[in-house]
């Protein structure tokens, strides 16, 4: 298991933690010079090699989960539990870790569990995610179809409904489309033949299915199936990659993220556009 906090002992050096597992195991008493090659080696795979004699105390953040990995890897497990382990490091360094992860378990084939609140570590670790809601999983999925729908060979293992499900990863099931009321309107959806008249649902739309411009600027042409919404600009967030709007609409608020410059900022008066295929009405089963 790595741990979130690392649990590095101070009081010994890199190739001290790293050993450790090995010299107090009761299933496997190995000689000291194996002990000694296995450490090494795997030292060296998460680049620790040269800093075997260190003092745990004197690595970095990044060198200390690499340590923590090279601890759990030493007694070569079939199954490896990681606890959020990159939440206490900054940014840079936690896409650093992620990569190298990744690296680590496919060059090791050890089958590792990740847990993380962070949607992007999830995406760019996984091969499949489950979907956590109140301590039991609502939903396995391939990592490639998580923000796509839920793929048709999904797997719900828990009471916990799809509206959970989509708020987390804005996925849902691709039926006929069809129209529906909402608080802001009417709308055109995809609509599961499970939701018969009269059924409370919810519409989900994930924020960058939504196209933004000022209700000053010409309208695109017209398109089948296009769902439009008027509003305001409330907050808007320039987040480097992308910048994101909060916009009021009646009945509500809507947030909106773009990849694309524009000259929206706040208090503008707006328009949404989103197509049919992008909205989806889910009922909370």
């Amino acid at each position: 298991m790595v741990f979130q906090s690392y649990a590095i002992w101070p009081h010994m050096s890199v190739f001290e933690n790293a050993a450790y597992p090995l010299r107090v195991s009761r299933t496997r008493r190995l000689p000291k010079r194996e002990i000694e090659k296995k450490v090494m080696a795997v030292l060296d795979m998460v680049g620790l090699a040269d800093f075997a004699k260190r003092p745990s105390t004197q690595l970095s953040g990044g060198q200390q989960q690499r340590l923590a990995l090279a601890r759990a890897f030493t007694r070569e497990p079939r199954l490896l539990l990681l606890d959020e382990p990159l939440s206490n490091l900054d940014a840079q360094l936690r896409e650093q870790m992620r990569i190298e992860l990744k690296r680590l378990q496919r060059e090791t084939g050890v089958t590792a569990i990740y847990v993380t609140h962070d949607q992007s570590e999830a995406l760019a670790i996984s091969d499949r995610i489950a979907v956590m809601n109140t301590a039991s999983s609502c939903r396995w999925v391939r990592q490639r179809r998580f923000t796509d729908g839920p793929p048709r060979n999904s797997s719900p293992i828990s009471s916990a409904g799809p509206i959970f499900c989509a708020a987390c990863c804005g996925r849902a099931r691709r039926p006929k489309v069809s129209r529906a009321w909402h608080r802001y309107g009417r709308a055109d959806v995809l609509l599961s033949a499970a939701l018969g008249a009269g059924k409370a649902t919810a519409l989900v739309v994930r924020p960058e299915h939504i196209a933004i411009r000022k209700s000053s600027e010409a309208a695109p042409a017209a398109q089948p199936r296009l769902n439009l919404l008027g509003g305001t600009v409330k907050r808007e967030t320039y987040l480097g990659e992308i910048v994101e709007y909060l916009v009021a609409v009646e009945g509500g608020e809507l947030l909106v993220r773009t990849a694309l410059a524009s000259d929206v900022s706040n208090g503008d008066r707006v328009s949404l556009s989103f197509p049919a295929e992008r909205t989806i009405a889910l009922t909370e089963a």
